[in-house]
């Protein structure tokens, strides 16, 4: 859906990622024009290339079941390393963009877009989920997990930015966090040598 939606991510800057072509097809078809499809869960480098041409502000939809949310976890890491802003949206469980907006129509679609929520909030409930808060082992994974997510960020503000929104949401402090990230920065710049 590319090609269709090209001047509608320039004109609104921004672009909803959405898994499959029903999902597009829908959500076109009923005004939400700045809307691409991933033909699947796997999104590509090639893929995120191409839409940074277009836009750097994203908003990623993907189905409510496990499949659709484990692909939009991977989709993050893609899209950080092209600087992409990202937004995240879940709809309610069973639903996916093209039976929510059949069921409820583009209106309530708008309002479900409103309510979009950062990475890394998305990330944190993600593991809430799992059950991986609750545990401290898994805790420290799940913080890990965050902090090397948050590594992908070029840009020194926001990544520092979102380093200290983990510090707060853990209560942990923000120097330790610092010293993960700084090896995890470390490591990105080794493969990327490497290559």
């Amino acid at each position: 859906g590319l090609y269709h939606s090209k001047e509608e991510f320039m004109k609104l800057d921004s672009a909803i990622l959405v898994e499959g072509y029903m999902d597009l097809i829908s959500l076109y078809q009923a005004g939400i024009k700045n809307v691409v499809a991933s033909s699947g869960t796997a999104l590509t480098e090639e893929q995120v290339q191409l839409l940074s041409r277009f836009t750097k502000n994203i908003v990623v939809l993907f189905d409510a079941d496990s499949a659709g949310q484990s692909a939009a976890m991977r989709s993050i890491e893609l899209l950080l390393k092209q600087d992409f802003e990202i937004r995240m949206l879940t709809l309610p469980e069973g639903e996916d963009p093209e039976s929510f907006v059949n069921k409820y129509g583009v209106e309530e679609f708008r309002e479900e877009l409103s309510r979009t929520m950062n990475f890394l909030e998305f990330q944190m409930r993600q593991f809430e989920k799992a059950g991986m808060l609750e545990d401290p082992a898994k805790q420290a994974q799940a913080i890990r997990e965050l902090i090397k997510t948050a590594a992908l960020i070029s840009d020194e503000l926001k990544r520092n930015l979102h380093l200290r929104n983990i510090a707060r949401k853990f209560n942990l402090r923000e120097k330790m966090l610092e010293q993960e990230m700084d090896k995890f920065i470390r490591l990105a710049k080794k493969s990327e040598v490497k290559r």
